[in-house]
């Protein structure tokens, strides 16, 4: 999706190598062209795990007492630090059987938040 809104070939945007592990990767998605990197105002952490749920998002479920939320939000904060706190944290996840969500976290942040530039 992020290639064809910016209209890059697939060499300069894909997904991590190492799942976003390496020092030098910043969340999940590599970004090779320095326009897009520029414009584009996340850095992505996806998840493909069966462990969530959706309550687990607005809270605690009595089922689900190790909300991995909270995990997903850790790692793409660790990278967030990495991208210098000029990015916007943005969490893509799935399991088998279920549609692709995707959550922001950053409610605080959301008064500057450009989205223009995905219209």
């Amino acid at each position: 999706m992020i290639r064809k809104k910016f209209n890059v070939d697939k060499k300069y945007i894909q997904r991590a190598d190492a799942s976003g592990n390496k020092s030098t990767e910043i969340g999940d998605i590599n970004i090779f062209d320095k326009e897009v990197e520029k414009k584009f105002p996340f850095v992505i952490e996806c998840k493909n795990r069966e462990e969530w749920q959706l309550r687990d998002i607005i809270g605690y479920s009595k089922n689900n007492k190790s909300n991995p939320f909270k995990k997903y939000i850790e790692q793409n904060k660790v990278d967030l630090a990495k991208a210098g706190g000029e990015k916007y944290g943005l969490i893509v996840f799935s399991k088998a059987y279920e549609d692709i969500y995707a959550m922001m976290y950053q409610p605080e942040l959301f008064e500057d938040l450009d989205l223009s530039v995905l219209d």
